[in-house]
């Protein structure tokens, strides 16, 4: 199943919908701890209705059980059965319809439907998104660049795609020794500040603490999931230590309750990405509910095209680190109109809805 045609109801509104599997190229093969990609399938949807058109996109994460024909089935599953669809009820929609198909919860699927839905009403009103959900700033930070790993000498090589870029984000989390060849061999071709992100690699307590102190004397800015998740136990005791600040991916759940009191005692922030969290505003709740804990918040992404962007961009833009850059490490984006700086600042639209198109093959 690549593309679908059917019916669906958001509210009162009758919409038809759209749903197309995606093949996002890497510019590189993308490796990370947990393995190696070189073509990220991402399902793009459409919901059009009087005129005019809402877009969304699902960059489904299979850490989590998701995949792009998940995603589409479920989708096309509640359109099928007509279940009426309310805004700010995605996600549980989504939910009990992955349950009734035996399916892990497929969250990105949750986010898609609820950018078009935001897309397309927006549109209706001639607002921007910026507008018409209350965001006063304009422009995110200037967001990391990823390398992925690879040997010591190519990932050096791959600073040279993006020569503008402010902070590099590596990441790490395989042989300590390696990992610490790379960080030298990335400070001799570079004095660009560094993020890294270990992907849930280090898998005791003691090479973290090493590897944190290490990276400490290299400079290195900070540090996302050191550990797995399922050793959180063992966070609190390396945030005490740790001269870096620590930043919650996979740790910060979205099966269960998000329990930032708890979280707040591991790390010393989060990394809220959409795709996971399922919900643009319930995103930006989050965000704000971390900066009231005095958490700092880092707005990442999965690997997605300028339209999963625009999206993040939203949260990004009052984030205290930025890492949006999943549009610039693919050679095929299907969609144009992001304006993303040499430096990989984005700046908010003020066309209606993302202010995003999508390119026509």
């Amino acid at each position: 199943m690549r593309r679908s045609e059917e019916t669906i109801q958001i509210g009162e509104q009758e919409f038809q919908l759209y749903t197309e599997i995606v093949e996002l190229r890497l510019k590189h093969p993308f490796t990370l701890s947990r393995g190696t990609k070189e073509i990220v399938p991402n399902v793009l949807i459409t919901v059009e209705a009087n005129g005019f058109i809402g877009m969304g996109e699902a960059g489904p994460n299979a850490r989590y059980g998701e995949s792009a024909e998940r995603v589409q089935q479920v989708i096309q599953k509640l359109a099928e059965e007509n279940v009426r669809l309310w805004d700010g009820r995605f996600i549980p929609a989504v939910q009990d319809m992955s349950a009734k198909l035996g399916l892990p919860e497929q969250r990105s699927a949750a986010l898609a439907l609820e950018m078009a839905w935001l897309d397309w009403e927006s549109k209706q009103v001639g607002q921007s998104l910026r507008d018409f959900l209350g965001i006063e700033a304009v422009e995110t930070g200037p967001s990391s660049y990823t390398i992925g790993l690879d040997t010591p000498e190519k990932m050096a090589k791959k600073i040279l795609d993006r020569p503008g870029a402010l902070f590099l984000k590596i990441k790490l989390g395989m042989d300590p020794e390696e990992d610490k060849q790379i960080i030298r061999q990335i400070r001799e071709a570079s004095s660009v500040p560094i993020r890294v992100d270990a992907n849930e690699g280090w898998t005791d307590l003691k090479t973290a603490m090493q590897m944190v102190e290490f990276l400490a004397e290299e400079g290195v800015e900070l540090v996302e999931q050191p550990m797995p998740s399922s050793m959180d136990s063992f966070m609190p005791e390396l945030r005490a230590m740790s001269p870096l600040p620590l930043i919650a991916d996979e740790s910060l759940s979205v099966t269960g309750s998000l329990n930032l009191d708890r979280l707040s005692e591991r790390f010393h922030g989060i990394n809220i990405k959409l795709m996971k969290i399922g919900s643009i505003r319930g995103s930006l709740s989050l965000l704000q509910a971390a900066q009231e804990r005095g958490m700092s918040v880092m707005s990442g992404c999965m690997i997605e095209s300028s339209l999963g962007i625009a999206a993040g961009a939203l949260v990004g833009v009052q984030a205290d680190y930025v890492d949006l850059d999943g549009h610039l490490l693919i050679t095929n984006d299907p969609v144009k109109g992001l304006l993303t700086h040499t430096d990989g600042r984005i700046t908010l639209s003020d066309k209606p809805g993302f202010g995003v198109i999508r390119v026509l093959d």
